[in-house]
């Protein structure tokens, strides 16, 4: 067992130690699809402060939830744009971005602005809708609208290229934007593909999800799994950064929806790459050459 894939497999155990009642979907293992969850949610984006945190109220088939944005870096409506989403435990949800490009230590030519799941600013509140598999796809398809409405009130004011990019969490919001909207000049998924459910039931990761799941798998697959609609919508724009070692998203089982061409595949595991910020920051960049 390699250091990669010893990191991984240390904190998935970890947290499983932390008790059944922080599992995933122990409380009730009932969802709409992504898609349908898509559908019914309602955001409006009239005006955005550039200097400071903009909270959103998203309107969902299960009443309102808060989601968030911050532009961390603004260099005007006639530069590119990233949109950058967190990872799961990013708490605030802008520390990454901030962390992998400090403001002052290099000059970079394009606008930052990093968006905030549900759920996500308070721990206990994200454990608590964790309970529920509709918490987890409510989370993902609320962020992914919002990147739509960001990118669209963007696109209104300028003409310039727009990414949409996010780690582990946010690499799945990025492809489920892709697949329901493929409105980005271009997509940089990192350690994320087409099929959640396979983390969730088939993964080493699989430990952190409550036992009874496996007896409804279909329905977990049901509500989770984009992969079909992600390939009808196309892939020649989407460049993922896979980790081959990664035991929460398997590169075997994520790869077949993305260009082999495409893909940047590193010898390390889901832990080991998400730390290595120059690598991530290197793959986001190539977007903006």
């Amino acid at each position: 067992m390699n250091i990669h894939v010893l990191t991984d497999k240390l904190a998935i155990e970890k947290a499983r130690l932390a008790g059944k009642k922080k599992r995933y979907f122990r409380e009730e293992i009932e969802s709409a699809s992504i898609k349908e969850h898509i559908k019914a949610t309602h955001i409006e984006i009239h005006d955005i402060d550039f200097k400071g945190e903009n909270m959103i109220d998203a309107i969902t088939a299960q009443g309102s939830v808060n989601c968030f944005f911050k532009v961390t870096h603004w260099r005007g409506f006639d530069f590119p744009t990233l949109l950058f989403t967190h990872y799961r435990g990013d708490r605030p949800y802008y520390r990454r971005l901030e962390s992998l490009f400090v403001p002052g230590e290099y000059s970079y030519d394009f606008n930052m602005i990093a968006t905030g799941s549900p759920f996500n600013y308070d721990h206990w509140e994200y454990v608590k809708a964790m309970g529920r598999l509709c918490g987890y796809v409510r989370k993902l398809a609320v962020t992914a609208v919002l990147n739509e409405r960001i990118l669209q009130y963007l696109k209104k004011l300028s003409r310039k290229k727009i990414v949409v990019a996010g780690t582990s969490f946010g690499g799945w919001v990025s492809n489920v934007h892709k697949a329901y909207f493929n409105t980005a000049d271009e997509y940089r998924p990192i350690l994320a593909g087409t099929k959640p459910d396979e983390m969730f039931l088939n993964s080493y990761f699989n430990r952190m999800v409550a036992e009874c799941v496996q007896l409804f798998a279909k329905k977990v697959s049901n509500a989770l799994d984009f992969d079909l609609d992600f390939r009808i919508s196309g892939n020649d724009n989407v460049f993922p950064l896979l980790a081959k070692y990664d035991q929460f998203v398997e590169y075997e089982k994520q790869k077949g929806c993305f260009r082999p061409e495409n893909i940047t595949l590193v010898d390390k595991g889901h832990h080991t790459a998400l730390q290595d910020k120059r690598l991530i920051r290197k793959h986001i960049l190539k977007a903006f050459k």
